[in-house]
């Protein structure tokens, strides 16, 4: 399902990235990586970044949501 969400999830790992200088989800394969993402919820960025706000990381935590309903729904709520 390509959508408005699948958007959003990319955007959370950009800013997960450029907020930690690392990625959400390390892993050795494709098939681990997927799996990470389903499986197990990253740092949050504002323990791997102690000047990262806890409003924003929750932002982007929220937009890493395994599950698409329970991430934003559009960019404007976002």
């Amino acid at each position: 399902l390509c959508d408005e969400r699948s958007d959003i999830f990319s955007i959370g790992i950009l800013a997960y990235m450029l907020l930690t200088g690392e990625s959400p989800f390390t892993n050795r394969s494709l098939v681990e990586s997927i799996l990470s993402r389903i499986e197990s919820r990253p740092t949050p960025p504002h323990v791997l970044n102690k000047r990262c706000p806890e409003t924003l990381s929750a932002a982007i935590m929220k937009a890493l949501e395994p599950v698409p309903e329970d991430r934003y729904q559009t960019a404007r709520e976002m």
